[in-house]
């Protein structure tokens, strides 16, 4: 691995949120959730909605909280990703689904391409913020 692709990699890993108002076609605009100083709270830190996490162990974790707590789209689901430094290819396959919504009759589980792994352009990428774009899949 190239110290530029470790470099890149370092500032994927962590627990971003998806920023719904600025999230562009067929992509997703994801912002890093910043532990607030201690001793203080610190809303961004617990902003509700879909937050992917990306472990250094090439785990994902991508859940989905609602301060309701009565949203269909909660879940707890986990799969792994990995990034294709020459291409710039972040992929996310989710293999596991701890939890599907609290509602029964509406359950909350993965798509079958996100089942069979997304993979995204990264379009940029700094220290809180990282835009990317969905590839479309070869058929």
């Amino acid at each position: 691995m190239t110290s530029a692709n470790e470099q890149r990699v370092s500032l994927i890993r962590g627990v971003w949120f998806v920023d719904v108002p600025e999230a562009c076609n067929r992509g997703l605009l994801l912002k890093k959730k910043m532990p607030p100083p201690e001793g203080q709270l610190s809303p961004g830190f617990l902003i509700g909605g879909s937050s992917p996490e990306f472990q250094e162990t090439g785990k994902l974790i991508d859940s989905y909280s609602a301060w309701c707590g009565m949203d269909p789209n909660l879940h707890s689901w986990s799969g792994k990703w990995k990034l294709d430094g020459e291409q710039n290819i972040l992929s996310m396959q989710i293999e596991n689904v701890e939890s599907s919504g609290c509602m029964p009759d509406q359950p909350s589980i993965p798509s079958e391409d996100y089942k069979n792994g997304r993979e995204y352009k990264i379009i940029e990428l700094t220290e809180q913020k990282m835009l990317l774009t969905r590839v479309q899949s070869q058929v």
